[in-house]
């Protein structure tokens, strides 16, 4: 039953970070290089599934076989997204992208304001930025999607965090995202650039299921989206 449903199935990864503008050679961005959604990715080309990876500029590349798309900021990530999923009817959603939580609002220097994203500031006066919160992209991944039927994965990245507050934090993903898996994985708990220690859990209470690497990871993860969606009662 797993293979009829899930074979040669669309698949959307997102991968890599996102880098806000602060002026026209700096950006607000994160550590993220996009390897975890690259991967999955590659994982899921080699089962025969038809995917798209939507991957931030400096991310790690594609795999052969995989159609790619880049994004740089914010807005970029959120355009395509939004395209993607209205023109395209994909099975399910990787969101692997650490999508940045704030933006450059505003930017004075000596008590002047100075553009956002273009040119270049001084190093004369200490500027000081203004940052504005961005929305939560995963939030909107159903409502923008052309499938009713999109099977959406979320992630969530702490560091050093205690077992209940990721639990707590993995908990507050679910019940404002409507996700189906969400991957919890912690900085702290790593011990090399190849160990990537993170556990699978499952909107329908299913036990959470622990991966020690990246590739055990989109392993699991394929056999878990492999599972026929619940029927409404």
């Amino acid at each position: 039953m797993k293979a009829s449903f899930w074979k040669g199935r669309r698949v959307l990864v997102t991968a890599g970070g996102t880098a806000e503008p602060i002026d026209g050679v700096r950006t607000l961005s994160n550590f993220s290089s996009g390897a975890t959604g690259a991967q999955i990715a590659a994982h899921l080309v080699r089962a025969g599934h038809d995917v798209v990876l939507l991957r931030a500029r400096h991310a790690v590349a594609a795999p052969p076989g995989c159609r790619t798309e880049e994004f740089s900021a914010f807005g970029d990530l959120d355009a395509a997204l939004t395209r993607l999923l209205a023109t395209e009817r994909f099975d399910a959603v990787v969101h692997a992208a650490a999508v940045g939580d704030f933006g450059v609002a505003a930017i004075e220097a000596g008590g002047r304001p100075q553009p956002v994203g273009t040119g270049k500031l001084g190093s004369e006066a200490l500027p000081v930025l203004h940052l504005r919160r961005l929305p939560k992209l995963v939030d909107q991944l159903r409502a923008r999607s052309a499938n009713p039927a999109l099977r959406v994965v979320a992630f969530k990245l702490t560091r050093g965090a205690p077992a209940a507050e990721a639990e707590a934090a993995v908990a507050h993903l679910f019940a404002h995202s409507r996700a189906d898996l969400v991957v919890h994985n912690d900085l702290a708990a790593r011990t090399s650039a190849e160990d990537f220690p993170a556990t699978i859990y499952a909107a329908d209470g299913t036990p959470p299921e622990g991966c020690a690497s990246r590739s055990a990871l989109a392993a699991a993860l394929e056999q878990r989206l492999a599972e026929p969606p619940a029927v409404p009662a």
